[in-house]
């Protein structure tokens, strides 16, 4: 009878970064800006705001907030202070400029 092993994701996945060392570097800078925003509110704040930053041009936290609300409902959730600290971290880590 043939048995087949399951193959573990985790070496294969080292394998594969060791073979594309651009992917791993940008993986790492990607866990280094989701430190701390890990559950699903921090990723959606840090989506949220870099969309905002990239995609629709705005070029600072106070444009910003206003459209995060006026986004819909659903963002109403995040406080300024939240969003103020998203944008902080965009910023620091070299995700979007600072204020132009």
């Amino acid at each position: 009878m043939l048995s087949l092993k399951p193959l573990s994701a985790k070496p294969l996945a080292a394998q594969v970064l060791q073979e594309h060392p651009e992917a791993l570097k940008r993986l790492d800078r990607v866990a280094d800006l989701i430190n701390g925003f890990e559950t699903p509110f921090g990723m959606e704040l840090l989506s949220t705001v870099h969309w905002l930053a990239v995609h629709e041009g705005i070029e600072n936290v106070d444009a910003a907030i206003p459209l995060v609300y006026a986004w819909n409902d659903h963002k109403r959730m995040f406080q300024e202070r939240q969003i103020r600290m998203a944008w902080d971290i965009h910023v620091e880590k070299g995700w979007i400029p600072a204020e132009r």
